[in-house]
Protein backbone atom coordinates (compact mmCIF):
# COMPACT_ATOMS: atom_id res chain seq x y z
CA UNK A 1 0.00 0.00 0.00
CA UNK A 2 1.48 3.37 -0.96
CA UNK A 3 1.27 6.66 0.96
CA UNK A 4 -1.73 7.98 -1.00
CA UNK A 5 -3.75 4.88 -0.14
CA UNK A 6 -2.89 5.24 3.55
CA UNK A 7 -3.92 8.92 3.50
CA UNK A 8 -7.21 8.07 1.75
CA UNK A 9 -8.08 5.40 4.33
CA UNK A 10 -7.19 7.68 7.23
CA UNK A 11 -9.77 10.29 6.21
CA UNK A 12 -9.78 13.20 8.64
CA UNK A 13 -6.75 13.86 10.78
CA UNK A 14 -6.97 11.73 13.87
CA UNK A 15 -3.51 12.15 15.36
CA UNK A 16 -1.05 14.86 16.28
CA UNK A 17 2.49 14.53 17.62
CA UNK A 18 4.76 16.55 19.87
CA UNK A 19 8.48 15.90 20.13
CA UNK A 20 10.65 17.28 22.92
CA UNK A 21 14.35 16.91 22.19
CA UNK A 22 17.38 17.27 24.44
CA UNK A 23 19.89 19.93 23.40
CA UNK A 24 21.92 19.96 26.60
CA UNK A 25 25.70 19.87 26.50
CA UNK A 26 25.79 16.13 27.15
CA UNK A 27 24.18 15.45 23.78
CA UNK A 28 27.10 16.99 21.86
CA UNK A 29 28.83 13.65 21.29
CA UNK A 30 25.81 12.25 19.43
CA UNK A 31 24.50 15.45 17.86
CA UNK A 32 24.96 14.52 14.19
CA UNK A 33 23.01 11.22 14.38
CA UNK A 34 20.37 12.97 16.51
CA UNK A 35 19.96 15.68 13.86
CA UNK A 36 19.72 13.07 11.11
CA UNK A 37 17.18 10.98 13.03
CA UNK A 38 15.12 14.03 13.94
CA UNK A 39 15.18 15.22 10.32
CA UNK A 40 14.04 11.79 9.11
CA UNK A 41 11.20 11.85 11.65
CA UNK A 42 10.17 15.37 10.64
CA UNK A 43 10.20 14.53 6.90
CA UNK A 44 8.22 11.31 7.47
CA UNK A 45 5.58 13.17 9.47
CA UNK A 46 5.36 15.82 6.76
CA UNK A 47 4.94 13.15 4.09
CA UNK A 48 2.15 11.56 6.15
CA UNK A 49 0.64 15.03 6.67
CA UNK A 50 0.70 14.35 10.40
CA UNK A 51 0.68 17.64 12.26
CA UNK A 52 3.59 17.89 14.66
CA UNK A 53 5.54 20.22 16.91
CA UNK A 54 9.23 19.92 17.78
CA UNK A 55 10.68 21.79 20.75
CA UNK A 56 14.11 21.57 22.35
CA UNK A 57 14.97 21.99 26.00
CA UNK A 58 16.17 23.92 27.83
CA UNK A 59 14.22 27.07 27.09
CA UNK A 60 11.36 25.61 25.02
CA UNK A 61 13.16 26.46 21.76
CA UNK A 62 10.53 25.86 19.09
CA UNK A 63 12.03 24.15 16.04
CA UNK A 64 8.70 23.44 14.35
CA UNK A 65 5.15 24.36 15.28
CA UNK A 66 1.89 22.81 14.16
CA UNK A 67 0.95 24.03 10.69
CA UNK A 68 4.42 25.29 9.77
CA UNK A 69 5.13 23.93 6.29
CA UNK A 70 8.05 26.24 5.56
CA UNK A 71 11.65 25.03 5.19
CA UNK A 72 12.63 26.83 8.41
CA UNK A 73 12.23 23.75 10.66
CA UNK A 74 14.70 21.86 8.49
CA UNK A 75 17.26 24.62 8.98
CA UNK A 76 16.62 24.71 12.74
CA UNK A 77 17.03 20.93 13.03
CA UNK A 78 20.24 21.07 10.98
CA UNK A 79 21.54 23.86 13.23
CA UNK A 80 20.64 22.19 16.52
CA UNK A 81 23.46 22.48 19.04
CA UNK A 82 24.02 20.81 22.39
CA UNK A 83 24.93 23.61 24.76
CA UNK A 84 22.18 24.27 27.30
CA UNK A 85 21.27 22.91 30.72
CA UNK A 86 18.93 19.97 31.08
CA UNK A 87 15.71 21.09 32.78
CA UNK A 88 13.05 19.31 30.73
CA UNK A 89 9.78 20.06 32.55
CA UNK A 90 9.01 23.59 31.22
CA UNK A 91 9.43 22.47 27.60
CA UNK A 92 7.61 19.18 28.20
CA UNK A 93 4.71 20.98 29.87
CA UNK A 94 4.46 23.59 27.07
CA UNK A 95 4.40 20.88 24.40
CA UNK A 96 1.84 18.87 26.36
CA UNK A 97 -0.43 21.91 26.67
CA UNK A 98 -0.09 22.63 22.94
CA UNK A 99 -1.07 19.02 22.17
CA UNK A 100 -4.04 19.05 24.53
CA UNK A 101 -5.38 22.23 22.88
CA UNK A 102 -5.62 20.33 19.58
CA UNK A 103 -8.81 18.59 18.40
CA UNK A 104 -7.22 15.38 17.10
CA UNK A 105 -8.39 12.19 18.82
CA UNK A 106 -4.92 10.74 19.38
CA UNK A 107 -2.07 12.77 20.87
CA UNK A 108 1.47 11.39 20.95
CA UNK A 109 4.33 12.97 22.88
CA UNK A 110 7.92 11.80 22.49
CA UNK A 111 10.61 12.88 24.94
CA UNK A 112 14.26 12.46 24.01
CA UNK A 113 16.39 12.56 27.16
CA UNK A 114 19.11 10.81 29.11
CA UNK A 115 19.39 11.05 32.87
CA UNK A 116 16.52 13.34 33.82
CA UNK A 117 17.48 16.53 35.68
CA UNK A 118 14.21 16.48 37.65
CA UNK A 119 13.28 12.76 37.81
CA UNK A 120 10.63 13.01 40.54
CA UNK A 121 8.70 15.69 38.63
CA UNK A 122 9.02 13.77 35.37
CA UNK A 123 7.88 10.48 36.92
CA UNK A 124 4.86 12.10 38.57
CA UNK A 125 3.94 13.96 35.38
CA UNK A 126 4.31 10.83 33.20
CA UNK A 127 2.16 8.75 35.55
CA UNK A 128 -0.66 11.31 35.45
CA UNK A 129 -0.41 12.01 31.72
CA UNK A 130 -0.59 8.34 30.75
CA UNK A 131 -4.07 8.13 32.30
CA UNK A 132 -5.52 10.59 29.77
CA UNK A 133 -7.63 8.80 27.11
CA UNK A 134 -6.10 9.07 23.65
CA UNK A 135 -2.75 10.36 24.98
CA UNK A 136 0.42 8.36 24.41
CA UNK A 137 3.79 9.23 25.93
CA UNK A 138 7.14 7.59 25.13
CA UNK A 139 10.70 8.37 25.96
CA UNK A 140 13.63 8.02 23.61
CA UNK A 141 17.03 7.15 25.03
CA UNK A 142 19.99 7.38 22.67
CA UNK A 143 23.18 5.94 24.03
CA UNK A 144 24.79 2.98 25.70
CA UNK A 145 24.83 3.85 29.41
CA UNK A 146 22.87 1.01 31.00
CA UNK A 147 22.32 2.96 34.24
CA UNK A 148 20.80 5.95 32.41
CA UNK A 149 18.63 3.65 30.31
CA UNK A 150 17.45 1.79 33.42
CA UNK A 151 16.69 5.10 35.14
CA UNK A 152 14.57 6.24 32.18
CA UNK A 153 12.74 2.89 32.11
CA UNK A 154 12.07 3.28 35.82
CA UNK A 155 10.64 6.77 35.28
CA UNK A 156 8.52 6.00 32.23
CA UNK A 157 7.76 2.30 32.47
CA UNK A 158 9.32 -0.71 30.78
CA UNK A 159 7.14 -0.45 27.68
CA UNK A 160 7.38 3.35 27.35
CA UNK A 161 11.03 3.73 26.31
CA UNK A 162 12.59 3.45 22.88
CA UNK A 163 16.29 2.78 23.53
CA UNK A 164 18.80 2.56 20.73
CA UNK A 165 22.09 3.93 19.45
CA UNK A 166 21.63 7.38 17.88
CA UNK A 167 22.12 6.11 14.33
CA UNK A 168 19.09 3.77 14.71
CA UNK A 169 16.61 6.45 15.79
CA UNK A 170 14.93 6.77 12.40
CA UNK A 171 14.43 2.99 12.20
CA UNK A 172 12.91 2.74 15.68
CA UNK A 173 10.65 5.67 14.95
CA UNK A 174 9.54 4.09 11.67
CA UNK A 175 8.56 0.94 13.57
CA UNK A 176 6.59 3.04 16.05
CA UNK A 177 4.73 4.83 13.23
CA UNK A 178 3.80 1.50 11.68
CA UNK A 179 2.16 0.53 14.96
CA UNK A 180 -0.07 3.61 14.80
CA UNK A 181 -1.69 2.92 11.46
CA UNK A 182 -5.49 2.85 11.55
CA UNK A 183 -7.28 -0.50 11.70
CA UNK A 184 -7.66 -1.93 8.20
CA UNK A 185 -4.71 -0.01 6.71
Amino acid sequence: MDISEVKAKMGHRVAVMGIVVDRSGSISSMLKPLQQGLMAIHLALEELELSHRIAAFEGNALLKDFGDTSPVPRALIAGLQGATCSRVMPTLQATFEALMARSEEVKVLLLHDGAAHDPDKLASWAQQAQCIPGFFFWGIYLGNDSQEEAAMRGLLGEDRLIACPPWELHLKFGNMLRAFRPVGV
